[in-house]
C-alpha cells in the first residue's frame, strides 16, 4: 500500500517542528511536508565558552575585546611605573650633564667614582652613598696622622720642608665634621668633598693684597702665602640651589653655607715635592645648604696669579667641576 507521504533526502541543517512551535524539535520520524522547513544549525554556528554557548561571530568580537583590554592594561602599567619613577626623582636614570676630563695634575676632587663628576644619592638610603664614603676613606687613609709620626714628616709653618722631609698634613687639618665617623656629612645632606692640587711647577706667584677682586672672592680666607680656593654654583640657577641665603647651626653657633678646611687653601710652602712620602696638599670642602632634588653643578677654582696668567677660572687645569643630586 502506498504511503501518502514521500521520503526525501534533506540536508543536515533541516529540522522538523510543528507549525506553531518553531523552537520545538520532534526528532526523527515521518511528518507532513508542511512541517518541514530549513533553519540555521545553531550547533554548527556556535562555540562553547566556559559554561556558555555563543555564536562564532560573538567569539571574534570577544577575542578582539580581550586583546584591546590587555593593551590598555600594559599601557597603564607603563604610565604608572614612569609616574612613580618621576615621584622618586631621576634615580637610576640621571646622567651628568658634562664629562670632566681625567687629570693627572691640577685641581681634582674626590669622591670621583668611576670618573663621573656626578655625586648622586638618597639621604635616606646609605647603600646609595656607600661608594662615595669608600672613595673618601681610600684617599683619607693617605692623610692618616698615625702614619706621619715618623721623622720623615715635619710641621711646616711658613716654610718648606727640608730636603728629604715632607710637610705633615693629617685628617685633623680637615676639620671634625668631614670624617669617617660622621659619614662625611652625607647622611645629613651636607656632603664633604676633598680637593687636591697637584703641581709640577715649583714657582707659585700668589695674589697680593692689592688684588682687591681676589680678596673680595676669598673674604677673610685670603692669605699671602696660600693658594686660595673657592667653590660655588656654576650658573645663576645653580647658585640659587646652593642655598646661600640659608644657614644652619652647630653647637648653637651659626655656620657658613660652605666651609673650607684649611680655610686659607693650599699652602705655597707645601710645594715642591721633595720626598717620596710627600702628601698632596688638600682642602676639605663642606657643603651645608645644597638643596635636595635639584641637579646642581659646582665649580671650584684654585687662585694664584701665576695660574693661567691670573685667570685660573678659565683653565681646566686650575678649576674642577662636579655635580650634586641628593634625594
Amino acid at each position: 500500500m502506498e504511503s501518502k507521504y514521500d521520503r526525501v533526502d534533506v540536508p543536515e541543517n533541516l529540522y522538523l517542528h510543528s507549525e506553531n512551535e518553531h523552537n520545538e524539535d520532534f526528532g526523527t520520524g515521518v511528518y507532513p511536508i508542511s512541517v518541514i522547513s530549513r533553519k540555521s544549525n545553531l550547533k554548527s554556528d556556535t562555540v562553547k565558552v566556559a559554561c556558555f554557548r555563543m555564536r562564532r561571530k560573538s567569539r571574534c568580537f570577544l577575542m578582539i575585546g580581550c586583546v584591546i583590554f590587555l593593551i590598555i592594561v600594559i599601557l597603564l602599567i607603563v604610565v604608572a611605573s614612569n609616574h612613580n619613577g618621576s615621584d622618586k626623582g631621576p634615580a637610576g636614570v640621571i646622567e651628568p650633564s658634562f664629562a670632566e676630563e681625567i687629570k693627572l695634575k691640577g685641581l681634582m676632587f674626590e669622591p670621583n667614582v668611576d670618573n663621573s663628576p656626578l655625586i648622586h644619592y638618597s639621604i635616606r638610603d646609605m647603600k646609595t652613598y656607600q661608594k662615595y664614603l669608600n672613595q673618601l676613606d681610600f684617599y683619607m687613609y693617605d692623610y692618616s696622622a698615625i702614619d706621619q709620626q715618623t721623622s720623615e714628616y715635619v710641621n711646616c709653618v711658613n716654610e718648606s720642608a727640608p730636603d728629604g722631609k715632607a710637610c705633615r698634613l693629617t685628617g685633623h687639618d680637615f676639620g671634625s665634621h668631614c670624617t669617617h665617623i660622621n659619614v662625611y656629612g652625607y647622611q645629613e645632606g651636607r656632603p664633604c668633598v676633598l680637593l687636591m692640587l697637584k703641581l709640577d711647577n715649583d714657582t707659585i706667584d700668589p695674589f697680593t693684597s692689592k688684588d682687591t677682586e681676589i680678596k673680595k672672592r676669598l673674604h677673610d680666607r685670603w692669605s699671602a702665602d696660600h693658594i686660595g680656593i673657592t667653590c660655588d654654583g656654576e650658573t645663576a640657577l645653580d647658585r640659587e640651589h646652593m642655598g646661600h641665603e640659608d644657614f644652619w647651626y652647630e653647637n648653637s653657633v651659626k655656620q657658613d653655607d660652605i666651609t673650607y678646611k684649611p680655610p686659607t687653601g693650599f699652602p705655597i710652602w707645601s710645594y715642591p715635592k721633595k720626598n717620596p712620602h710627600y702628601k698632596v696638599p688638600a682642602v676639605m670642602v663642606h657643603f651645608n645648604t645644597v638643596r635636595t632634588n635639584h641637579l646642581v653643578t659646582i665649580k671650584c677654582v684654585a687662585w694664584a696669579k701665576s695660574f693661567n696668567n691670573g685667570k685660573p677660572q678659565d683653565s681646566k687645569m686650575y678649576s674642577v667641576r662636579f655635580q650634586f643630586f641628593m634625594e
